[in-house]
């Protein structure tokens, strides 16, 4: 590769399926195991606290909708999502810089010198990491010429081979935060459910602020993020009604 060229890399369309597929197979079971997490949370705080009917079909019918969600409409929102993504990445290599460009999403320019880690999860893609913790260019494994952009890659950074899928850590951090929203709602402590809901806020807040700023985030994704404060909602009112609580005492 010419080292004052500019070249630019675009995603084949031959490893479109491939992606959905493993996308597909990384997201559903994701979700089924954080559906199964929330379920079995509020079962046992049901019984410990005391189901009534009501409650009984209210919980039958949100499961009934989440499960439905997961097997009809989460995967053709996924593979529409994806294939724009798809059809309208641009990696161009410069002399001295990395830039991505993205449908939806603000371009991502790091120079050589600001990238503090490369990681490739062999078989998956490339994560080129800068200076600041959102400024990250995925690089799939499904783009043209990938032996020459691998050659780049290493030249500008040393690159680190990791095992395992990233974002499990997200998984396992949702499927905590559901167990904490229903413990926070079943709780008869005040103490514990005052505890819960403000740690809920302050992550709230922190996840639509973060989604906000990434240069990750398309707009459709940064539009979706406002709907988690209305997770905001039962919190708030958890927090009045203990301090309503204390303030009788």
């Amino acid at each position: 590769m010419n080292a004052d060229a500019v070249h630019h890399y675009r995603l084949l369309k031959s490893a479109l399926l491939a992606e959905f597929r493993r996308a597909l197979a990384a997201y559903v079971p994701a979700f089924f195991f954080i559906l199964a997490a929330g379920m079995i949370i509020s079962l046992l705080l049901g019984i410990r606290h005391g189901y009534d009917r009501q409650t009984t079909i209210i919980m039958a019918v949100v499961t009934a909708v989440y499960i439905a969600y997961i097997a009809f409409a989460m995967p053709r929102k996924l593979r529409k999502r994806l294939a724009k993504c798809w059809d309208t990445y641009d990696l161009e290599i410069g002399p001295d810089y990395f830039l991505r460009r993205q449908a939806d999403t603000p371009d991502l320019h790091l120079k050589f010198d600001e990238i503090t880690k490369v990681e490739r999860f062999p078989g998956r893609y490339l994560r080129v990491i800068g200076n600041r913790k959102q400024h990250v260019i995925g690089i799939p494994e499904g783009i043209e010429n990938l032996e020459e952009v691998l050659r780049a890659v290493s030249a500008a950074h040393p690159v680190t081979l990791r095992s395992g899928e990233f974002g499990r850590s997200r998984i396992l951090y949702m499927a905590g935060g559901a167990a904490a929203f229903l413990t926070m709602l079943w709780s008869k402590s005040i103490f514990l459910a005052t505890l819960l809901a403000i740690g809920l806020s302050a992550t709230i807040l922190w996840a639509v602020w973060s989604v906000q700023r990434s240069p990750n985030a398309s707009r459709q994704t940064r539009r979706a993020s406002w709907w988690y404060l209305l997770v905001l909602i039962p919190c708030v009112a958890k927090i009045f009604e203990s301090l309503g609580y204390l303030l009788k005492r």
